[in-house]
């Protein structure tokens, strides 16, 4: 098993909390938003439903807001 091992074994790495309330996704995304980069993909092939559910439709993030323009 890898580096994360039993915390992995239910979840998309990316989707594992850290912190309390944050997934390790949410540390990307936030720089990614605050690098004004307006694009991003998220591609996950190992169980993503729980990274799905916490991503939701990007709006946490500003991933679909147009004032940002």
């Amino acid at each position: 098993m890898g580096s994360l091992g039993i915390l992995a074994e239910r979840r998309a790495k990316a989707a594992i909390p850290f912190g309390g309330i944050y997934r390790i996704i949410d540390f990307v995304l936030s720089n990614l938003m605050n690098a004004d980069i307006e694009r991003v993909g998220i591609l996950t092939q190992y169980r993503p439903a729980s990274l799905i559910d916490h991503i939701g439709s990007g709006a946490s993030w500003d991933l679909f807001d147009d004032a940002r323009d």
